[in-house]
């Protein structure tokens, strides 16, 4: 039948000193190598590369990720720094026909005004990851606050931690 996957691979720049200001990578789905698609990391920073809705007719038994071109860049004392305030993240499960959703509390802590951030949503039961979300926010004022939230549309296992990432290059 047809079948949907969610693509996902964590990733982490522990180098507190360089930014990857831009890199490529591709899924390898079965033996077949998916599209290229760009992405970056800041110092410091965990997110994950995602692909949503992946469709294949048959089931993945290999799943690998490869990266290249990778674009290093030093951080530097004076680079403007973008900082979230993330808090009040809650789960609440799927009951009486109302999808499983996620809700917190965020907050543009910089003096910048952001016309988009991507925010990413990872559940988890254990430290198995179980669903993952991306949603956009837009027009984020310097020291904004917004309630945000994100839909899962599918029933899920029992979930037993929640993360939020904010996603904005800010090198």
């Amino acid at each position: 039948g047809n079948k949907k996957y969610n693509l996902v691979a964590f990733i982490e720049n522990l180098n507190k000193d360089w930014a990857v200001k831009e890199f490529e990578y591709r899924f390898i789905i079965n033996g077949e190598v998916l599209d290229s698609q760009k992405a970056f990391l800041n110092p410091g920073e965990s997110k994950f590369l995602i692909k949503l809705a992946y469709e294949l007719d048959k089931s993945i038994k290999n799943i690998e990720i490869e990266t290249g071109n990778l674009y290093w860049r030093r951080y530097s004392n004076d680079t403007k720094v973008v900082e979230w305030s993330l808090t009040d993240i809650k789960f609440v499960p799927i009951s009486n026909n109302v999808p499983a959703q996620v809700f917190w509390k965020a907050q543009n802590k910089s003096l910048f005004d952001l016309r988009q951030v991507i925010f990413q949503i990872a559940l988890f039961n254990g430290n198995k990851l179980i669903a993952v979300n991306e949603i956009q926010a837009s027009d984020f004022m310097s020291l904004d606050k917004k309630e945000l939230d994100s839909i899962f549309w599918y029933s899920l296992p029992r979930v037993t931690e929640t993360q939020v990432f904010s996603i904005f290059n800010w090198i």
